[in-house]
């Protein structure tokens, strides 16, 4: 499944669930935003989908992290 993502050299934080404000989702991109400098190979691969799903999207190019945040839907596959 890495090498299939493109996070075969990456550290890898995973969310699978609802994408709703209550999840805290936004908070995770903050934190990840903050960590990037002394991180650069982690990434962030969220499964699912919800309401806020486009604000996510929004947030994390507004952060500067959209490069490194996954955004690979609802598909029970992956798992």
């Amino acid at each position: 499944m890495r090498a299939r993502l493109g996070l075969q050299d990456a550290v890898v934080l995973g969310f699978v669930g609802s994408f709703y404000r209550y999840e805290g989702l936004d908070l995770l991109l903050d934190a990840i935003a903050r960590l990037v400098p002394d991180y650069p190979s982690l990434r962030v691969l969220l499964v699912g989908g919800g309401r806020v799903d486009a604000a996510l999207k929004a947030r994390s190019a507004h952060l500067g992290v959209a490069d490194r945040v996954l955004f690979a839907g609802r598909r029970a596959e992956l798992l």
